[in-house]
């Protein structure tokens, strides 16, 4: 079995999110290529939640990250523009094991 790359510093994390730098990071075993726009805290299980979307979609549907199973922080050298329809809220339902997100 493959070793798991190391947990995300949050000061890393913040650190793209306010240079608004594209991402590569794994996630649930899936290495994913985002735009991390903004830390959030589930209402309901208060759970850290990283706010983001797909470069090939930039304004598709949002996904929710949760922060405890994000690994492996890569800088790309590709720059986005903030959304401004950032959402109010984290869903409260975490999606079963084929959907990606919370």
């Amino acid at each position: 079995m493959p070793k798991l790359p190391s947990p995300v510093p949050m000061s890393e994390l913040r650190a793209a999110i306010a240079a608004q730098r594209v991402i590569v990071v794994w996630h649930q075993g899936e290495e994913i290529e985002i735009e991390p726009h903004a830390l959030l805290q589930a209402a309901k299980t208060h759970a850290l939640v990283l706010a983001a979307c797909k470069p090939s979609d930039r304004m598709g549907p949002w996904r929710f990250y949760r922060f405890a199973e994000i690994r492996g922080l890569q800088l790309r050298d590709e720059f986005f523009d903030r959304r401004t329809d950032l959402p109010e809220f984290v869903p409260v339902a975490r999606p079963n094991k084929t959907s990606r997100g919370l």
